[in-house]
C-alpha cells in the first residue's frame, strides 16, 4: 500500500481542489470522494434541522395549511440558497480533482465532457428513439440507457480503481514517485 503524502499541506490541498493542471493519484481521489460525501450529508442534515427547528415548521392550529406552508418556504430558502452555493463548489471541485487524476492516466480532461456529458445525452437521445421508433422490434432507448449507464460505469472505473501511467507523462510528475 502506499502512502499518501501531503508534502505542501494547505497549499497542496487547495490545488487539488482548485487547481486543473498536473496529477493525482487515486488515494486522493478517493479521500476527495468521502470528505465530499461526509460534507454533503452534514449540510443536507444541518440544513433539515435548521427548517424543522424553526418557528414556521411548528403547525399553528389558527393558521390555515397555504400559510404553514408558506412559513415552511420562507425557513428553507436560507438553507436551500446555502447548500446550492455548497453545490456549485463541490461541483467545481469535482472537475478539478478528476482533471487532474485523468492527466494521470495519460488523458485530456477534456474527456470529462465524455464522463459527465456523455450518460446524459444519450440518456435524452434514447429516451427520444424509444418515442420515435417503437416498433422497431427492440428499444432502441431501453439499449441507449444501458450505454450510457456502461459510459457511466467506465468513468468510474477510470477515475477510481486503474493505476495513472507510471512515470512523467505530458501533464506532470507521477505523484508517486519518490521525492528526489
Amino acid at each position: 500500500m502506499v502512502p499518501i503524502r501531503w508534502r505542501g499541506g494547505a497549499e497542496e490541498v487547495l490545488h487539488l481542489l482548485f487547481g486543473f493542471a498536473g496529477r493525482t493519484n487515486r488515494a486522493k481521489v478517493w479521500l476527495f470522494s468521502l470528505g465530499a460525501f461526509v460534507a454533503w450529508t452534514l449540510i443536507i442534515v444541518v440544513a433539515i434541522s435548521a427548517v424543522a427547528a424553526s418557528d414556521a415548521a411548528r403547525p399553528n392550529a389558527a393558521a390555515n395549511s397555504n400559510v404553514h406552508l408558506q412559513g415552511v418556504l420562507d425557513a428553507a430558502f436560507v438553507p436551500v440558497l446555502l447548500t446550492l452555493l455548497f453545490a456549485v463548489v463541490v461541483f467545481y471541485c469535482n472537475l478539478a480533482v478528476f482533471a487532474k487524476r485523468l492527466h494521470d492516466r495519460g488523458r485530456s480532461a477534456w474527456w470529462l465532457l465524455v464522463f459527465i456529458l456523455g450518460p446524459g445525452l444519450i440518456s435524452v437521445g434514447g429516451r427520444w428513439l424509444s418515442i420515435q421508433d417503437a416498433d422497431v422490434g427492440i428499444d432502441l432507448g431501453d439499449l441507449c440507457v444501458l450505454i450510457a449507464y456502461g459510459v457511466a460505469l467506465w468513468g468510474m472505473v477510470e477515475f477510481y480503481l486503474l493505476p495513472g501511467t507510471a512515470g512523467d507523462n505530458r501533464f506532470g510528475p507521477d505523484p508517486l514517485a519518490k521525492p528526489t
